[in-house]
């Protein structure tokens, strides 16, 4: 079985999008039993650098299991001045 999300990728990290047509927001299929770590992993993001991450509206983790429908937000932390 598979589980299908929406991945919006926010600000710089649209740059790992997996193609160069510079959408930010990508539907993918992941296993039954799939976490965000996966996600991420997906995208080829820097693993040095630092994501804030959001499951339908709300902060997650890594570790959190992905469920059917979810919308996925990845954004960089952001530094003002």
């Amino acid at each position: 079985m598979t589980i299908r999300v929406e991945v919006h990728l926010h600000a710089g990290l649209v740059r790992y999008a997996p193609d160069a047509s510079g959408r930010s927001t990508y539907q993918r299929e992941f296993p039954d039993g799939a976490r965000i770590s996966d996600v991420v992993a997906s995208f080829n993001l820097p693993v040095e650098g630092r994501i804030i991450i959001g499951l339908d509206g709300e902060a997650a983790t890594p570790e959190t299991a992905l469920h059917e429908g979810a919308r996925i937000d990845l954004v960089p932390p952001i530094a003002g001045g």
